[in-house]
Parts: structure tokens; C-alpha cells; sequence
């Protein structure tokens, strides 16, 4: 939705404001003044996000984000570590398996999959995402979180008690 810079995933709290409304003509429907607590999908490029694969084929892979919102991954945008095995019995479509570690870190069929956002496109009203699994940090989301060095703990400030002037 233009106006609210994504798309509305829920809202609550709503409120008729005023009581001016206008009959949009020949649309069929009242332009009503609210006010309301909205919840806006609103993707940007460079997020990383998580989808849950529904798809594999031998040159993209397919996922659906929020289980609402379709991504796609193209051939080119998944590091060249990672090769399409097609006979994978667990995977229709195969999967994208590292050769790197002999194909521990996998990527088939129901698989949560962390992926950069390359492009947000919508036609219709449909949003879709362009992903990219060639940045550090994406991949099969349980690789990702065991293979991703934890972040340094946080140093607190110590604070010297004044004693006061003697």
C-alpha cells in the first residue's frame, strides 16, 4: 500500500475521526478518516530476512516469507560453494548442498533459509522479493545461527563512587 510504505499485515485500536466522509464515485465504497495501531510489512533492500523453502529447481530456489510473501533466489545469487544435487529423495527438485562441507550445510524442500534482499517488486498488488544467498550470514538458518561467531558481550561503564572533596 503506497500510503503506508508496505504491505497491512493487521491493525487494531481503530477509530472513526471526525465525521466528514466522502462517496468515492463510481467506486463503490466510503472514504472514511481513521486512526489505528497497523502492523507494515515493509521489506528494505540490504534486510536480511527468513523464508521457508517451497520450491527448489536447478537454478533458483523458491520460499515463501511470513508464509504469505514470495521470494525467489536465482542461480547467480547463491554462493558458488553451494551445487544443485537433483536426486535428492528428501527434496522434489533436489536441493543446493555445500561442497564445501560435503553437503552438510543443505538447503532443500521445508529448509528455513536466511537470504539478503536484493530487490522488492510488486505487479498487481503482489509483492515479491529478489534474494541473494551470496553475503556472509545466509544460508540454511540453523547453519547460519551455529556457524555465526556470537557478537562481543557489551561492556558496561564503570562508575567510580565520588568520595567528595576533603
Amino acid at each position: 500500500h503506497d500510503q503506508l510504505g508496505g504491505v497491512l499485515m493487521a491493525y487494531s485500536g481503530e477509530k472513526v475521526v471526525g465525521t466528514n466522509s466522502r462517496i468515492i464515485a463510481m467506486a463503490g465504497y466510503v472514504d472514511v478518516h481513521v486512526t489505528l495501531k497497523a502492523l507494515v510489512f515493509c521489506p528494505a533492500v540490504g534486510a536480511k530476512l527468513v523464508g521457508r523453502v517451497n520450491k527448489v529447481g536447478v537454478d533458483f530456489i523458491g520460499l515463501l516469507v511470513l508464509d504469505v510473501f514470495n521470494a525467489s533466489i536465482a542461480a547467480d545469487q547463491i554462493r558458488e560453494e553451494f551445487i544443485h544435487n537433483p536426486a535428492d529423495p528428501l527434496s522434489p527438485g533436489g536441493c543446493w548442498e555445500s561442497a564445501v562441507d560435503g553437503g552438510e550445510h543443505r538447503i532443500g524442500l521445508g529448509a528455513e533459509v536466511v537470504f539478503t534482499v536484493r530487490a522488492v517488486s510488486e505487479y498487481d498488488d503482489v509483492l515479491h522479493l529478489i534474494g541473494s544467498l551470496a553475503e556472509e550470514g545466509t544460508g540454511e538458518a540453523g547453519h547460519v545461527r551455529d556457524n555465526t561467531p556470537a557478537p562481543p558481550p557489551h561492556k558496561s561503564a564503570k562508575h567510580k563512587k565520588d568520595k567528595g572533596a576533603k
